[in-house]
């Protein structure tokens, strides 16, 4: 705004103004102003309650204020140029006060001047805010720190009546309690008062405050001073640090560890009420336990102490990151319980440890659990005797001594019961488990106390002597061990007499594996029950030859089956009616590369007990089945073929599948295939065997009873099982011309298999004597050398084309027979 050229008010007040004194300045102006201007003007220092249609103008310079002009309600209709004019020369009166207060006139106020501004540079660029208020509490100064916490402006400023004053916890402060009213009040400052000041916006704003009184020369009061500071930072600090002091206050009392810290400079030592607690003491008596690590360490078990101490030791110079030790602390009970301490040193910029501190865990429970499971894990849990793992590493233990000190003898004693399985079927489990209790307690009052007896499981027992004279004193425990078993024991009213075999085996300097001991006590025992039982017997070189065999025989038996080194040979099975071959058995041979042919009694066994027989058995089967139906399919469709079942093969679950794989795989029918199994296997699950064959039967399989007569021999698994046909064993055959028994026998089996509707067949068939005697009591089929040997299939698809009858002429005629109904099918 402002003309031109200056205006004639201007020019006036240039030539009269700054002639003036500095407090005439301002009443000249505006006298000149209404003399000359007609108006009616007024002055205020603070500015005045605005009214519509004044004219309010600002005397303002340079950033100060002077004040304001007022004019009267004529301003607003004056023209524009007259308005611009009359605040140009407002302008101009502030441009000269400005100029007046500025102007130094002598050097005490040069010197007054840089001292105001140097304090008005300070107060601005304070980090704290700054306030004068008046009596009427405005505002008359506040620095931009104050402004920027109180959301000032610049101009002045009345103290907001909706501010509120709170406390700390956000309660309105009383009247009388703020701090300007206690300033004013008692005339005396308040130092670090902490309040809360929620603004108009309602924002809060915590603030630290400092009030003087400020005094005029009278002593009256003129206002108040204060230096504020924003606190929002420090109380979250204070806040952040209260709760972790209430966290950590509650982790130490309520943690389940104890806490200690060690002054390792003053060696004090701070315990927590827990820490205490874990030696029985339910609060802290500091004067009865102290606080020096002397107390610690007098509770600590002699047997824990110095590796505590080293453990200490170690992580104070730096050898370990951090302190773990596992010990013992004395209870006030007089107990030693478990504790884990663990902590970690505070060091120093060259390292050195100054302070350690840690936790102290109780770990009792956990280390009994682990003793008891370790005890567990290492003992019967039936009779509490050490089990096989734990033996088998003492045992170990003493074969490394008797390899350092050959002077050092002990020995393997290898215990089986010979009754055990009778006397468990006959008078139930749980009266065999209290008699191997007994066995158990029997055996350990026998021993010495370096001497130590395991159970292996079922009724096996090994016994550890140690540092004997030799194999006498072993003897001897033998012996004395059999007798005090052979005295009777009494269980649920009956007198029980166990009996054992016992195998025992030397440990000497040149014995290196455990297992090669057991192994051979182990044998040793099978020698002493093959002997008769009640026996004990010591491993000799001989059985150790034997082992290798077995061992060697096991290996080939092995690379026989990768190789293929069996083949089949087949015997016929002859009717007694027309001398013709009915069925052929099949019978496994092995072609060893060294020693030839082998016959099954030699290495069935072996197969059976090292699981080969599984793989041996479905070879057998596939084998014979696929030769059956090429027999068939050259002309002697009603050929059958015998395969005998190993009691291997009839455990597994899986044999009727197998079955069925093999007849659709080779296109046998299922009624030409004949399985054989042995009464003994047959016997050893009667309800697996009985659902195994009733799903072989489905299949259209018939099933013989093998070696009958041997085992059981019992009409009802007869009625039972699913069988068509029954084999008399060949001992009874063998012997019935000169053994009645036999004969009668013989006859029995015979005479039941027709009323059973079973079809017979007699394996064994040497002498024509025999011959006859089968045909004389309608016996159905003949099986032995006497009608053909085991001869490779060549040799009986040549019997097949000849077609002579198998059967030697005899005395007595051979004549065919009529057979009694029953469950016989016809092959």
């Amino acid at each position: 705004m402002g003309a031109s050229s200056p205006p004639d008010l201007l020019q006036t007040l240039l030539n009269e103004l700054p002639q003036r004194a500095e407090d005439q300045v301002i009443p000249t102006f505006l006298t000149t102003l209404n003399t000359t201007q007609n108006l009616n003007t007024e002055y205020w220092a603070e500015r005045p309650q605005e009214t519509s249609n004044q004219g309010l103008i600002e005397v303002q310079a340079g950033g100060n204020s002077f004040g304001w002009i007022c004019f009267s309600n004529a301003f607003a209709s004056l023209p524009a140029e007259k308005q611009d004019e009359l605040t140009a020369a407002v302008r101009l009166l502030a441009v000269i006060l400005e100029n007046r207060r500025a102007r130094p006139d002598t050097h005490e106020s040069a010197v007054l001047d840089k001292a105001s501004s140097l304090l008005g540079n300070i107060m601005e660029t304070s980090p704290a805010g700054i306030l004068i208020m008046n009596m009427q509490r405005m505002i008359t100064f506040k620095n931009g720190r104050a402004s920027q916490l109180l959301h000032l402006d610049h101009q002045m400023t009345p103290f907001n009546p909706t501010w509120k004053n709170l406390d700390l916890d956000a309660q309105p402060i009383p009247p009388e309690k703020m701090i300007f009213q206690r300033v004013l009040t008692t005339r005396s400052p308040v130092y670090n008062e902490r309040i809360i000041l929620e603004l108009e916006d309602g924002a809060r704003v915590p603030l630290m405050v400092n009030a003087s009184p400020l005094l005029r020369q009278n002593g009256e009061v003129d206002g108040v001073m204060a230096v504020i500071m924003d606190i929002s930072d420090a109380l979250q600090t204070e806040a952040a640090l209260r709760s972790s002091e209430e966290r950590y206050a509650l982790a130490v009392n309520g943690a389940n560890d104890g806490i200690w810290d060690w002054d390792l400079q003053t060696g004090e030592v701070y315990y927590s009420p827990r820490w205490i607690a874990l030696t029985g003491n339910l609060t802290k008596d500091e004067a009865a336990f102290g606080n020096r690590i002397e107390a610690w360490f007098r509770l600590v078990h002699p047997a824990d102490y110095w590796r505590f101490k080293a453990d200490i030791n170690a992580h104070i110079n730096g050898d370990t990151p951090y302190l773990q030790n596992e010990h013992r602390i004395l209870h006030v009970d007089g107990q030693y319980r478990w504790v884990l301490a663990r902590g970690m040193a505070v060091r120093d910029a060259a390292g050195k440890a100054y302070r350690l501190a840690g936790s102290l865990t109780d770990i009792h429970r956990r280390k009994m659990d682990e003793e008891r499971l370790l005890h567990d894990a290492m003992h019967d849990p039936l009779t509490h005797l050490p089990n096989r793992a734990y033996f088998v590493d003492q045992l170990r233990r003493s074969i490394d001594r008797a390899r350092r000190n050959t002077d050092y003898h002990s020995a393997v004693l290898f215990l089986d019961l010979d009754r055990f399985k009778v006397i468990n079927e006959s008078l139930g489990h749980a009266s065999g488990d209290q008699l191997l209790i007994a066995i158990a307690r029997r055996l350990q009052a026998i021993l010495r106390p370096r001497d130590m007896a395991s159970r292996f499981g079922g009724d096996e027992f090994a016994i550890l002597l140690e540092d004997i004279t030799g194999v006498g004193d072993a003897t001897r425990i033998a012996q004395r061990i059999q007798e005090e078993l052979a005295y009777p024991f009494r269980i649920q009213d009956h007198e029980i007499f166990p009996g054992a075999s016992i195998g025992i085996a030397m440990i000497t300097h040149s014995s290196y594996r455990a297992e090669d001991i057991l192994r051979d006590a182990d044998t040793a025992m099978y020698r002493a029950k093959a002997g008769g039982r009640g026996r004990h017997e010591v491993f000799g070189t001989e059985m150790h030859a034997m082992n290798v065999a077995l061992f060697e025989l096991e290996a080939d038996l092995r690379r026989a089956v990768e190789r293929n080194q069996f083949q089949l040979y087949y015997q016929p099975i002859v009717s007694l009616a027309t001398g013709q071959i009915t069925s052929v058995e099949a019978l496994l041979r092995w072609h060893h590369p060294r020693r030839g042919l082998i016959l099954p009694g030699e290495f069935i066994i072996l197969a059976e007990e090292t699981g080969l027989m599984l793989p041996i058995g479905e070879w057998v089967l596939r084998t014979a089945c696929r030769q059956a139906k090429e027999w068939q399919e050259n002309g002697y469709s009603n050929l059958c073929m015998a395969v005998n079942i190993s009691p291997r093969q009839m455990q597994d679950g899986d044999l009727p599948g197998l079955v069925r794989a093999v007849l659709e795989e080779t296109g046998l029918p299922a009624n030409s295939l004949q399985l054989e199994i042995t009464e003994w296997a047959a016997m050893q699950n009667m309800d697996l065997t009985v659902k195994v064959l009733e799903r072989i039967r489905e299949i259209g399989v018939n099933i013989s009873i093998d070696d009958f007569g041997t085992s059981y021999s019992s009409l009802g698994y007869l009625k039972r099982f699913p069988v068509s046909s029954i084999k008399i064993d060949q001992s009874f055959v063998r012997d019935m011309t000169e053994d009645a028994d036999d004969a009668a026998i013989t006859k029995a089996i015979i005479a039941m298999g027709n009323v059973l509707g079973l079809k017979v067949v007699a394996e064994g068939v040497e002498l024509e004597q025999q011959l006859a005697l089968l045909n004389s009591e309608k016996c159905d089929h003949v099986q032995g050398d006497l009608m053909g040997r085991p001869v490779p299939a060549d040799a009986i698809t040549t019997l097949l084309q000849e077609g002579n009858t198998l059967l030697p002429t005899l005395s007595i005629p051979v004549t065919g027979k009529k057979r009694a109904p029953g469950r016989s099918a016809a092959r």
